[in-house]
């Protein structure tokens, strides 16, 4: 089985390395750092091993990227629903939707290409968090919510690599 392991730099909590095969690739991850307890809104990226269950990605912006995970071109509408008291919690939504959701579709780039981490899927807990992604980092490895941020360049290149057995080891240390 493949793995794409995630640790955060020994100097800081909000950037990390990814380790695939013989590869090494930076990353960023949330401004809380990596904590097992994941809870909505807290910054953290979730420990864990967690399988990479769909792609979307902004066909406007960029060309559909070869994986052997489901990938699917995103929509205007798409949004990911963020309020724990909701049905659709930690799931995607169409917009508008009456609950409390994140838009996919965003005028930056890092969601132009985003891979969801099976994390608080099955099944789902309210609070536990959501829409935990791996995503577009910004320029400067800027931290994210809890997601974990790539160069777009290094994202590909393991997308072509990773199957649907393939997953990802998010570690403390």
């Amino acid at each position: 089985m493949q793995k794409l392991i995630i640790r955060p730099k020994k100097n800081n909590i909000s950037k990390g390395v990814a380790y695939y095969n013989s590869k090494k690739f930076h990353c960023s991850l949330g401004w809380a750092g990596i904590n097992r307890i994941k809870k909505e809104g807290d910054g953290k990226t979730p420990a864990g091993n967690f399988s990479l269950r769909q792609i979307y990605y902004r066909q406007d912006r960029i060309s559909k990227p070869l994986s052997q995970i489901p990938t699917k071109s995103m929509e205007k509408y798409y949004g990911w629903c963020d309020q724990p008291s909701d049905p659709a919690y930690n799931k995607l939504v169409h917009l508008p939707y009456s609950g409390r959701t994140e838009c996919l579709w965003r005028k930056d780039e890092i969601y132009d290409l985003i891979v969801v981490i099976n994390h608080n899927t099955n099944p789902v807990i309210p609070c536990a968090g959501s829409a935990i992604f791996i995503h577009i980092t910004t320029l400067n490895f800027e931290h994210t919510n809890g997601c974990i941020g790539m160069q777009l360049k290094d994202l590909i290149y393991l997308l072509k690599r990773c199957s649907a057995s393939t997953k990802i080891d998010i570690r403390i240390k």
